[in-house]
């Protein structure tokens, strides 16, 4: 297989619902992937908002983050690891559902 890998994580409660829009197979949350090419101050290579209509762009609307990312697979050849530090949500309890 060729191609590069990013990983990504989104964090659901920051998504704007009222963004979302219903499609022939589903619900969908339209992403934008930033690739970086130098880590930020906690390791991650990418960053994810969610897309701005031409209106919002023009207007300066401030982007809406809901996530970040690392290099995983196909960049220099070698498998990078999740930046330390993180959680896995399986070990996040804040008892909240998530709303849909």
């Amino acid at each position: 297989m060729s191609g590069k890998l990013v990983k990504i994580k989104i964090n659901l409660k920051k998504l704007d619902k009222s963004r979302f829009y219903v499609g022939e197979q589903g619900t969908y949350c339209d992403l934008d992937v930033w690739i970086n090419q130098e880590k930020d101050s906690y390791g991650y290579d990418a960053s994810v908002n969610q897309t701005q209509s031409k209106e919002e762009r023009v207007s300066k609307v401030p982007k809406i983050y809901v996530g970040n990312g690392w290099k995983n697979y196909g960049w220099d050849n070698n498998k990078q690891q999740r930046p330390s530090g993180e959680q896995v949500a399986a070990d996040i309890d804040d008892g909240d559902e998530i709303p849909f």
